[in-house]
């Protein structure tokens, strides 16, 4: 059984090939992403990849949560909602299932796929919760002012 080490070195193998699909296909990912540069399109969605592999490097969620807050903001600075984020980051991690599945020669393959699935799945729930956690304070927020206390 491979390690979390091993998996993400086989993302870094693939990285060049994933980053040419996702750069190839932008437009239908992200609408900001289609309107820039490939230059800078290329640098954007890079640097995702190589946080996906961190991540599965060491599945220090601390460290993905920090990612998904900063993305989130940086996103919103686009005009991306939530829904969009998630939208954006599941679909890097399908295009990286897609690549490791297309040249599947061993056990450690599957072993990427079960462990990119993983980060879609912690993605998707980790977005869900921080914009949870914006909603309450945005409520808890209301509630003060409703009651005539400065916020």
């Amino acid at each position: 059984m491979a390690t979390p080490a091993d998996h993400a070195a086989h993302l870094e193998s693939l990285r060049p090939a994933v980053l040419a699909r996702l750069v190839e296909i932008r437009g239908s990912l992200d609408h900001a992403l289609g309107r820039v540069p490939e230059a800078e399109a290329r640098e954007h969605l890079d640097a995702v990849l190589r946080h996906m592999q961190a991540y599965i490097a060491t599945w220090d969620w601390r460290l993905h949560r920090a990612f998904l807050q900063s993305y989130l903001a940086l996103r919103a600075g686009d005009g991306m909602s939530s829904d969009d984020v998630i939208h954006v980051l599941a679909a890097v991690g399908d295009v990286v299932v897609e690549a490791v599945r297309a040249q599947a020669r061993s056990s450690t393959d599957q072993e990427v796929v079960v462990a990119v699935t993983k980060v879609n799945a912690h993605t998707v729930r980790g977005v869900i919760d921080l914009v949870a956690e914006e909603l309450e304070r945005r409520r808890a927020q209301r509630d003060q002012l409703l009651r005539g206390g400065a916020p």
